[in-house]
């Protein structure tokens, strides 16, 4: 884990604010797991504790995936703190492609937005999502692919 410095923290805002529109200030430090390229929040406090004497495989709340086009993908956690200040790049979701969310499918939709989006369903930010094309039987469709984790699924089909 590498903590960022101010620069380093001012280009991922930078990036979050080309991408998403997002121009707030993080009251948090950013940590960087740079094998996985992975994003956690952690109040600066923390790092006051002598944590390069003990073997901590993760610290802080994981935000996002730095992806390999440049781009931050959030994770549900990510997409609560950053989606109510982003003013670009978030989908809201209707109450039945909700439905459909919660339980793992990709959605086909019709939207202008392209490639990492936030998902939005009234109020709530409920992770991210990435738009791709595909073509069947000379069809163009527009799916947003859903990468909330099995975990966080709803199983049941009510």
């Amino acid at each position: 884990m590498k903590r960022l410095n101010s620069k380093e923290k001012k280009v991922l805002l930078q990036r979050l604010q080309a991408q998403y529109g997002y121009e707030e200030e993080f009251p948090y430090d950013v940590l960087l797991n740079e094998n996985k390229m992975k994003y956690y929040l952690i109040k600066p406090e923390v790092l006051d504790f002598p944590i390069e004497n003990y073997r901590i495989e993760t610290i802080g709340l994981y935000f996002g995936q730095l992806m390999p086009e440049e781009v931050v993908r959030f994770t549900v956690d990510g997409s609560q703190i950053i989606g109510p200040y982003a003013t670009k790049q978030v989908y809201e979701l209707t109450d039945e492609q909700f439905h459909e969310w919660i339980r793992g499918r990709d959605l086909e939709v019709e939207t202008d937005l392209e490639s990492w989006i936030i998902i939005k369903h009234g109020e709530d930010y409920v992770g991210s999502g990435k738009i791709v094309h595909k073509s069947e039987a000379g069809e163009e469709k527009t799916l947003i692919h859903n990468y909330v984790p099995k975990t966080r699924y709803v199983r049941s089909e009510d």
